[in-house]
């Protein structure tokens, strides 16, 4: 069902299972894996139960989780933590099947609609929580996470455990990298000529002022080409030490402006807004 406040949450989905035996399936996870626990899901907070609710999907069927009653309408946790958010529907608790050892409303469901019910012993699915998720992945191949990487196709390669079976296998996926957009402003020869090209406001919402400088009096030329390399606008044989309105007919996103004057080249990052 996905991770909350680092916690991982599985459903039976369709398996059905007394309230005893669902908590025993949790609840077995502790001795195979001791860096991992399991419990029926323990949920106290409006945002844990939100989150619950949206990954129930619609499920027309309600899911057994952690809470357990001594007592007529008194429930706790099963995990021993205090009951300190509750979200019964109304009326609910109301021990509509009487209160005893067999087939009595002593145990708790969160409904399709995300409100809480007691319930007898029914086999039923059930939500059970983690203190970490039972999948584990590390990268062992392909281009390290967080780098950047230039035009190409790159095969992306992870080992994945399971916790439970302690069985391992590897799983891989391609990238294709079709144009690489992140690129650092950079200048030849600023020194040698004092060529320098720079575009404001950036970001911009209608257009950008192009502020060009240079001890050359070669011509200035420029182009603006979105992600995909498709040139937009373009302009030669531009006098330097001036300032230029350009972009004023690009549509919101992220292009690429190259000016050069002779072998300088300035290539930096445009957004607009």
């Amino acid at each position: 069902m996905g991770m909350f406040n680092g916690h991982a949450y599985y459903r039976s989905d369709m398996g059905t299972v007394l309230m005893s035996q669902g908590l025993d399936l949790a609840r077995f996870l502790n001795v195979n894996s001791p860096s991992v626990k399991g419990n029926l899901v323990a949920i106290n907070s409006v945002a844990e139960n939100k989150f619950l609710y949206s990954q129930l999907n619609g499920l027309r069927y309600s899911h057994l989780i952690g809470l357990f009653s001594n007592s007529p309408g008194k429930f706790g946790l099963i995990t021993g933590e205090p009951l300190s958010y509750t979200n019964w529907a109304p009326g609910q608790p109301d021990n509509s099947g009487g209160f005893g050892p067999i087939n009595r409303e002593r145990y708790a469901v969160i409904r399709n609609d995300g409100a809480w019910n007691d319930t007898s012993t029914k086999a039923l699915p059930f939500i059970a929580e983690f203190t970490s998720p039972l999948i584990v992945f590390r990268q062992i191949s392909g281009p390290k996470n967080g780098s950047m990487q230039g035009v190409g196709d790159y095969t992306i390669c992870y080992e994945r455990t399971n916790l439970i079976t302690t069985k391992k296998d590897t799983c891989c996926f391609n990238i294709t990298v079709s144009c690489n957009f992140l690129i650092k402003q950079r200048a030849a020869n600023v020194n040698k000529t004092g060529f320098k090209a720079n575009a404001f406001p950036n970001p911009a919402q209608s257009e950008f002022t192009l502020n060009l400088t240079s001890n050359n009096k070669k011509a200035i030329s420029y182009s603006i080409a979105d992600q995909l390399g498709r040139v937009l606008e373009t302009r030669n044989g531009v006098a330097p030490n001036q300032n230029l309105k350009i972009g004023s007919t690009l549509k919101p996103g992220l292009y690429i402006l190259q000016v050069t004057q002779g072998t300088n080249k300035v290539v930096s990052k445009l957004v607009k807004e």
